[in-house]
């Protein structure tokens, strides 16, 4: 059943027939993606890991009411999506942990100190957004939902999503562009 090439909606539909290797190979699959969501949503390694725990957990008892296998990708980020929301709602302490990320193989440290410096003030511009922007930039730039995917996550619609993402990326294009130089200003209003 460890299989990577068994679809994705295939092994939804073991899973909410009992499968318990088709739980796995599916944890497998979506367990960075998923943690990745919430670190980005909480800023806190620990909680990222007891959401993605949560998620799974859940996703594993309540596997018998995904109606639609085709749609598990949704529904599981919208288990995520709870337990983030959940979590955030629920803490008291607004500590933030930057979360490391490795630098490439091939590039220079100066270029490697540019990219990081970047990566740095888009990160503090998403954790800036309103959760309800953050998290459908976060689900559609970083995790590559589709629109579809985001709304049923989202309990939402197509639309809905959509204006979110437009006034979330121009809310970001608007705390980014005073720190990018003219030119890069430019080309950030074009994404």
């Amino acid at each position: 059943m460890t299989n990577p090439e068994i679809h994705t909606d295939v092994l939804a539909a073991l899973l909410r027939n009992g499968d318990t290797e088709a739980f796995r190979t599916l944890f497998d699959r979506f367990r960075t993606p998923v943690y990745a969501y919430c670190a980005r949503m909480l800023g806190d390694r620990d909680e990222a890991e007891d959401a993605t725990q949560e998620t799974f957990i859940l996703a594993l008892r309540d596997a018998s009411a995904l109606s639609a296998p085709e749609r598990f990708r949704g529904w599981l980020f919208g288990i995520a999506r709870h337990r983030v929301m959940m979590m955030i709602r629920d803490r008291r302490n607004g500590k933030r942990e930057e979360l490391d990320e490795a630098g490439r193989d091939d590039e220079t440290p100066h270029v490697a100190a540019e990219r990081n410096e970047i990566r740095v003030h888009v990160r503090n511009a998403v954790a800036a957004l309103p959760p309800g922007y953050r998290e459908v930039v976060i689900l559609r730039d970083f995790q590559h939902l589709s629109y579809a995917e985001i709304a049923i996550a989202t309990g939402s619609t197509e639309s809905a999503v959509r204006s979110r993402l437009h006034k979330a990326r121009k809310a970001l294009v608007t705390k980014l562009a005073p720190i990018f130089a003219e030119e890069d200003a430019d080309a950030l209003r074009r994404v």
